[in-house]
């Protein structure tokens, strides 16, 4: 194999590589902003329909990563009677 031959192909695994971490990099960020975006969707409906949170219920949902389980909590909002209601999903 030639030098030249040998420098494109190390140059062309560098590009695959980096690319391959951004495209990695850009979907944490994305996963990571939906669900930042999740939790203070939840956090404004509970507090428009049940009032102010105790900051111990914030931080519930704000420690909560699942994805799934913020979703089953907003999707109870409508129905629920109460936030620990809502936040039951949550544990």
């Amino acid at each position: 194999m030639k030098a030249e031959d040998l420098e494109e192909h190390i140059q062309s695994i560098e590009y695959d590589v980096s690319r391959e971490v951004l495209m990695t990099i850009e979907e944490q960020l994305i996963e990571r902003f939906t669900i930042q975006d999740k939790q203070q969707i939840l956090i404004r409906l509970l507090e428009k329909k049940f009032g102010p949170l105790g900051d111990d219920d914030k931080q519930h949902v704000l420690d909560n990563r699942d994805r799934d389980k913020l979703d089953s909590a907003i999707d109870l909002i409508l129905d629920a009677d109460s936030a620990a209601e809502v936040l039951g999903p949550l544990k």
